[in-house]
């Protein structure tokens, strides 16, 4: 398909991403309606003859539908090789909680480590530069001995956020050509897309990928929300049992059908690891993870998304583990790191 136009190819893709959506919030209806406590005759015809025959059609529909767009994708990305040459590309980390700006320790690693994977599978004609981004007060992370919940509000995401939006303006003045990759984890997911999103409100962003990992919500409703009709690819990944993915505090889950991004399979969906690990695992070298984050800054072939139905079961579970800790903090003053 060389010759065609990559952004109409990228159109082309994120609508058809936009159907793979629609058909996994149909599919939605029928998994709360299979999970209705409900028995007898009618139940098990019901479930033969419409539920389990729907939710088969409607992952068939949702894998066809993202491999067809994911190869779209890649399309327009070999035509802008083409075209342009060497794609050069810049990856910005922003972490969450407990990260000292003045030493970003943990996300200078996970930098180091996407780095070298991505030098690992990249081919001739893409350049990366893989950089921790920390330049906000990002809050602490509670503990017994330090009871600070300013990780419940947003004040340190709006400091960060305007920070992120004025190195991305600089960046366009300095160097305007080069692509722009952010990748947000945790509550850097929230920085992430509120930055991002200040970004591309002029519709001339040089961010053209949103990455966000185990994602509490982003104070945004939907992708389209934070990419306000640009090109930007918003993709979304976060471990089965990561109960911070799971809590939509600050928004609806970005990996839920309804918010339409592109969900990154990062993990094997039987794996539960250890809630002490779960949270912080998503750079391990080796890792599933870390393979799936590297295949979508390069837009290499993706791993098949999870489809409906395949993560219904832990996510209720989980969510109502979560529902039982808000309620547990509700009324608990979160004391912001700044004024």
């Amino acid at each position: 398909m060389l010759g065609v136009d990559p952004d109409q190819l990228e159109e082309v893709a994120r609508g058809l991403q936009r159907g793979s959506t629609a058909v996994q919030s149909s599919a939605a209806l029928a998994i709360q309606l299979r999970a209705t406590t409900w028995s007898g005759p009618g139940a098990r015809r019901c479930h033969h003859e419409l539920i389990a025959p729907l939710l088969a059609h409607a992952e068939a529909a949702v894998q066809a539908l993202s491999a067809l767009a994911a190869a779209l994708q890649a399309q327009a990305h070999e035509q802008r090789h083409v075209s342009r040459g060497v794609e050069r590309r810049l990856i910005l980390i922003i972490p969450g909680m407990g990260t000292d700006p003045r030493d970003p320790t943990t996300a200078r690693r996970n930098a180091e480590v996407l780095q070298e994977e991505l030098d690992r599978t990249s081919g001739p004609l893409e350049e990366y530069e893989v950089r921790a981004w920390s330049r906000y007060p990002a809050p602490p992370a509670p503990s017994v001995d330090n009871l600070n919940f300013a990780v419940l509000n947003d004040s340190s995401a709006r400091i960060g956020a305007r920070n992120l939006e004025a190195d991305l303006n600089a960046l366009a003045a300095h160097d305007p050509d080069r692509a722009v990759t952010a990748i947000g984890h945790s509550y850097g997911s929230l920085v992430a897309a509120q930055g991002v999103a200040a970004d591309t409100t002029d519709g001339n962003s040089q961010v053209d990928q949103l990455i966000l990992l185990a994602s509490p919500g982003v104070g945004a409703d939907s992708a389209e929300a934070i990419a306000h009709e640009t090109r930007l690819r918003v993709q979304t990944g976060a471990f089965n049992s990561d109960p911070v993915a799971l809590s939509q505090w600050f928004g609806p889950n970005p990996t839920s059908p309804e918010f339409g991004s592109q969900v990154l399979r990062v993990e094997a969906i039987d794996s539960v690891q250890p809630l002490r690990r779960t949270h912080s695992s998503y750079f391990e070298p080796g890792s599933p993870s870390l393979n799936q984050i590297a295949a979508a800054v390069a837009q290499h072939p993706l791993e098949p998304a999870p489809q409906p139905g395949e993560l219904a079961g832990i996510r209720a579970e989980i969510a109502a583990k979560m529902d039982a800790i808000r309620e547990l903090l509700n009324g608990v003053p979160a004391t912001p790191t700044l004024a």
